[in-house]
């Protein structure tokens, strides 16, 4: 395998874990109502175009590349993250925007 798939997959690797801990971090704000709301989608947006782009470059017609373990280990784990996101995002908009509402903040999604 060549350096600079090596490097893709470190790269890969990296940019995943550090989309997490924002993802984690904006989640676990939950005092901060509109911080939240604001954010979230942001992030989930961020990361989807990441793993989007990173497929499109990965996977592209044009290239000769074998398939390896590794371009398994970015299919599973880009279809389980894009699913899980999405959905938890959806429900932690829909909880944040319902929870702020009884409380009296005007928190628009």
């Amino acid at each position: 395998m060549s350096s600079f798939y090596i490097k893709i997959e470190d790269v890969y690797d990296y940019l995943l874990y550090t989309f997490y801990v924002l993802y984690i971090i904006v989640i676990l704000n939950l005092t901060y109502f509109d911080s939240v709301t604001k954010y979230l989608p942001t992030i989930q947006s961020a990361l989807k175009y990441f793993v989007i782009i990173f497929l499109i470059v990965r996977f592209n017609p044009y290239s000769n590349a074998k398939f390896t373990e590794f371009d398994k280990k970015i299919i599973f784990s880009s279809s389980l993250f894009l699913l899980s996101t999405t959905t938890l995002t959806d429900l932690l908009l829909t909880y944040f925007n319902k929870n702020a509402k009884k409380i009296g903040l005007n928190v628009k999604l």
